[in-house]
């Protein structure tokens, strides 16, 4: 904002650069003096902010978990360890709402969900989007991870991560993971309360 003057305008510069290579590698370099170019058309707008409308699911029967945070609640779907989380209006990427995490002390503190009643041998394709609370933040990348069942308490931990995204600036970005569970003979109908999945991001605190 303070590159605006008293009448509300600022300067944009269009910078031409290329490439030429020195002892060092290449490095930017301005245009030479007369170099010939041709403009056309040249646009700027206000990149639409305005969230989406949040659109209707049916699950037709098939398992199905969602969280919009206009009207339904978190039940479904809790903060991990001393992760905080609340519902706020500050941004979204559909409706008015989205859930804000505060806290995280890991890269696996945000939201961990049960998939209880679900089929051990169907494949469960997760999706959200995402966004970091700076804008001017770049290069966390996130991703689901997908706890399996454990056969004894004290057997460490095995987890079947996602594809990841980037998630730069103030960008909503999708995330979305499919796990085919019947690759997992460990996840039973017995134990299918105990398979968890929750979002990870690198680096830890995003």
């Amino acid at each position: 904002a303070s590159a605006f003057d008293s009448d509300g305008y600022t300067n944009l510069y269009f910078v031409m650069a290329w490439d030429r290579p020195n002892s060092d590698g290449w490095y930017d370099k301005d245009m030479l003096m007369g170099e010939k170019l041709y403009l056309d058309e040249i646009e700027i707008t206000e990149a639409d902010t305005t969230p989406g409308e949040v659109v209707e699911i049916t699950n037709d029967g098939l398992y199905t978990k969602r969280a919009t945070f206009e009207t339904d609640s978190m039940d479904m779907f809790a903060p991990n360890a001393k992760t905080k989380s609340t519902i706020t209006n500050e941004t979204a990427h559909t409706g008015e709402y989205s859930v804000m995490y505060t806290g995280r002390e890991g890269n696996w503190q945000t939201l961990v969900t049960s998939l209880k009643g679900a089929d051990p041998t169907s494949t469960i394709t997760a999706s959200c989007y995402l966004r970091n609370y700076y804008p001017t933040k770049s290069g966390t990348e996130a991703k689901f991870r997908l706890l399996l069942p454990k056969e004894n308490e004290k057997d460490p931990n095995e987890y079947v991560y996602s594809d990841s995204v980037s998630l730069d600036g103030a960008i909503w970005t999708e995330l979305r993971g499919t796990f085919d569970l019947s690759d997992y003979p460990e996840i039973t109908e017995d134990n299918i309360s105990k398979v968890n999945i929750d979002i990870v991001t690198v680096p830890e605190k995003s």
